[in-house]
């Protein structure tokens, strides 16, 4: 430092200061004690000018907004304005731990929000985790840049709001679906949400127990139980939770609610799929397996394609695992689609020498030379040029074999 920095006359340190911007009159405090001394009162003053909108500038802002006294011209401008009067906000959003204590330390509120109503603590959550979610936030701040050595993450973001006193529970000013437990369970984000909850954020918000159930582990879906989570309601937003469970690649949930008394929502149909559907789609194995265990329907039917669950198993290529479960619950291997397809169509189609051996080999009865609309049999989908892979040989095998038996069984007759 320079020592002559620390030994200026008063009015002198107060005149430099009035011509520095925020950044640098912080920095020309913390040259020395005296100066801090002498501009304590001045950088707090700039501290609550710049951190961001106060109530009474958001409602401003908010009545021009609804009569329409806004261009989009004047819209642009008042963005940049706040961005630049907004560098709390803009600290919360760039993990810059630092910066922001040194606000809130000011005084400032650690549930104050930006001039379109966007509170700290999700600018915490959603700028992290959301990026399709993000657009919402930034006219206020940008995308952070890639966490690096002056970044933090959002968990160390969010615990020291908490620690300030950010109330977990307090939505935007403008949508009061959106909290920081809401923004954190729809992202997956298990130890945030546990941190949420821990520090009292409401449980039974509408919404939040399904996105547990389908996006969080076993540990945050225990840590809204511990809290008073009801698992009795039974519905997330009109879904069933075993159905949003059902999507989720923890298939601790999933069993947990099972044994939870959720049982009767296995076959339970949502936008034409029950849970066993919406297990193949997201492609989770042990779901299927699990939900099976349960009594779910092999036969359930996707309500667009006319596919049966043991079709959609061979379409998302879900391991002979899954297949054979299918097959041993009762699926129905003639079951035809829309386009006349068979599981074993499928199977072919797909590649998948392990399913259509599961086919084969299922004891059950099936036509080998069963034609979809399109007039293929499977040998024939399995010869085709444009969809032979490593194995196709295989398959071509298997099918060959199928149909001499078949062939022989019928003249045996």
């Amino acid at each position: 430092m320079d020592p002559t920095l620390a030994a200026l006359p008063c009015d002198l340190i107060y005149m430099v200061a009035d011509y520095l911007e925020t950044l640098d009159l912080c920095n020309f405090a913390a040259t020395s004690p005296r100066n801090w001394a002498i501009l304590q009162d001045t950088c707090h003053k700039e501290a609550l000018r710049v951190a961001g909108p106060t109530p009474e500038d958001y409602e401003k802002f908010r009545a021009n907004r609804g009569h329409g006294f806004l261009t989009l011209i004047n819209m642009e401008r008042t963005n940049i304005f706040w961005k630049r009067r907004s560098l709390l906000i803009k600290a919360v959003s760039y993990g810059r731990l630092n910066i922001a204590r040194s606000f809130l330390d000011h005084g400032i509120d650690p549930n104050s929000y930006n001039i379109h109503g966007k509170r700290l603590l999700n600018f915490a959550v959603i700028l992290y985790r959301l990026p399709r979610r993000a657009v919402e936030y930034t006219n206020s701040a940008r995308r952070p840049l890639p966490l690096g050595e002056n970044s933090s993450g959002a968990y160390e973001m969010i615990e020291l709001l908490l620690s300030y006193g950010a109330d977990p529970s307090l939505s935007d000013v403008d949508d009061p679906n959106t909290t920081p437990l809401a923004l954190a369970t729809e992202s997956g984000m298990s130890p945030h949400v546990c941190l949420l909850i821990k520090n009292g954020a409401y449980v039974n918000q509408r919404g939040v127990l399904g996105k547990i159930c389908s996006s969080c582990n076993m540990q945050a879906l225990q840590c809204a139980i511990d809290a008073g989570a009801m698992l009795d309601t039974l519905r997330s937003e009109g879904v069933s939770l075993l159905y949003l469970a059902a999507e989720n690649e923890d298939v601790e949930i999933l069993e947990y609610l099972l044994k939870a008394g959720l049982g009767s929502q296995v076959n339970e149909v949502h936008r034409g799929r029950t849970p066993l559907i919406r297990a193949i789609e997201t492609e989770n194995e042990h779901n299927v397996l699990s939900l099976l265990e349960h009594g779910a329907d092999p036969n359930a039917l996707h309500p667009t394609t006319n596919q049966s669950a043991l079709q959609l198993a061979c379409e998302f290529m879900l391991p002979s695992t899954s297949v054979n479960a299918l097959i041993q619950a009762g699926a129905d291997i003639n079951h035809e689609d829309t386009f006349g397809l068979r599981a074993l169509h499928v199977a072919v189609i797909k590649g998948q020498a392990g399913t259509v051996r599961a086919i084969l080999e299922s004891g059950k009865p099936f036509d080998i030379t069963a034609r979809d609309l399109d007039g293929h049999t499977a040998l024939e989908y399995a010869m085709m040029p444009v969809g032979f892979r490593d194995s196709t040989r295989e398959i071509i095998q298997m099918l060959l074999i199928a149909e001499a038996r078949a062939r022989i069984e019928d003249d045996s007759r």
